[in-house]
């Protein structure tokens, strides 16, 4: 039997105790007799050894009581029964905080996607300047016009035919002088079979010849085109691309720079945006049916084409992906748009019509990236120029 001293981790105070094992279990038990503990020496880890004289200190694992004694023999007899005491338990000993940290980085992860990005985009984007967004919208585009030809022989091109483009022009126009936006709104259309059209930061709208070739009139057009603008003066635009900005710095860190990692960035990009995209579209359907009514230019036209791309009706869209069509709650906003048409005049006669949808009968090749590099001065400092 061998003297020690025993603290059960819970307080501070130390308990003069004697030590022995009996049964593959290390006895401890209070100087009158009482048993205080009974650890299996399989459980016990070593923490302390000061010398050939000094204290060995054995505790529990995952448990903060130990013991102290000066018996060489005792250790000895304890190793017999558990031969892997010091390195086994203690590899044991920290496997437990390995896990722990793996299974908070499992927690960290999805709360900083769905949570903290989401959140922080909503903040910054408050403190985002023109200038700034200008910007962003400039780099998207590029960006936009080299993802939409992968795969293509040709380059992309903007449809530029002059009549058309004046009608586009001359209805965006119409729109804009509504509004009070920092900057003009650079409205084009593009060469490609795309059922679409978009927003980017800045201002920037692209219309895509698959939307111009699916719509029913020019009322949809400009519920449309209405619709994107709503996006752009709710700066939606600028929020999607700060997540995305986000994501990607996330997930830089967390994989690396990889092959594939476009692909994960897409998908994560995609999560974060769902439940926000609901709110941004009804808000931009609200902006848009707004816009209409003060025109006097019916919203038939705009419920017909969320109708015609709403989920449960048979259509064929060869080659195009449908941006509206994946929006959730497709029929109730065709029902929203229908409820709320009040205006008589249609948007344009017939002969603007016609002048709209030939508009890529001519085209040019849309600019290279590095042609961008006066976009400042022809947005922002014309104005000074004009002064001085």
């Amino acid at each position: 039997m061998v003297r020690g001293h025993y603290s059960d981790g819970q307080t501070a105070a130390s308990h003069e105790v004697t030590l022995h094992v009996h049964g593959g279990n290390l006895v401890i038990a209070a100087v009158d007799g009482d048993v205080l503990a009974c650890w299996p020496v399989t459980e016990l880890r070593q923490m302390q050894v000061s010398g050939a004289g000094g204290a060995r200190v054995l505790g529990r694992m995952d448990d903060d009581a130990r013991v102290s004694f000066h018996d060489r023999g005792l250790l000895d007899l304890i190793s017999i029964y558990a031969p892997d005491m010091k390195k086994g338990l203690h590899k044991r000993q920290k496997f437990g905080p390995v896990l722990l940290a793996l299974a908070g980085a499992a927690i960290a992860f999805p709360l900083i996607f769905f949570v903290l990005l989401p959140r922080m985009a909503e903040t910054l984007a408050v403190f985002i300047t023109p200038e700034t967004e200008v910007a962003m919208g400039d780099r998207t585009y590029p960006q936009l016009v080299r993802v939409l030809s992968l795969g293509d022989e040709e380059a992309l091109n903007r449809c530029v035919a002059p009549e058309g483009s004046a009608v586009l022009a001359d209805m965006t126009t119409r729109m804009e002088e509504r509004l009070d936006l920092p900057f003009p709104l650079r409205v084009e259309v593009w060469d490609h079979p795309l059922v679409n059209a978009l927003a980017m930061p800045g201002g920037r709208i692209v219309l895509f010849r698959g939307f111009l070739e699916e719509v029913t009139g020019p009322d949809a057009v400009a519920g449309v085109l209405a619709h994107e603008i709503g996006h752009v003066a709710n700066r939606d635009s600028v929020r999607l691309g700060l997540r995305a900005a986000g994501s990607a710095g996330v997930l830089g860190l967390v994989l690396g720079d990889f092959a594939g990692g476009a692909a994960a960035l897409a998908i994560a990009e995609a999560m974060l945006s769902a439940s926000y995209t609901r709110e941004a579209e009804t808000a931009a359907d609200e902006f848009a049916l707004d816009q209409l009514a003060a025109l006097d230019i019916p919203a038939i036209g705009m419920a017909e084409f969320f109708e015609e791309l709403a989920p449960d009706e048979p259509h064929d869209h060869p080659g195009a992906l449908s941006h509206f069509a994946t929006h959730p709650d497709i029929q109730g906003r065709a029902e929203n748009a229908r409820a709320r048409s009040t205006g008589l005049t249609p948007a344009l006669p017939d002969e603007d019509w016609a002048a709209m949808l030939a508009i890529c009968d001519q085209t040019e090749a849309i600019l290279a990236e590095d042609d961008w590099g006066q976009r400042f001065e022809d947005i922002f400092k014309s104005d000074d120029v004009e002064k001085e």
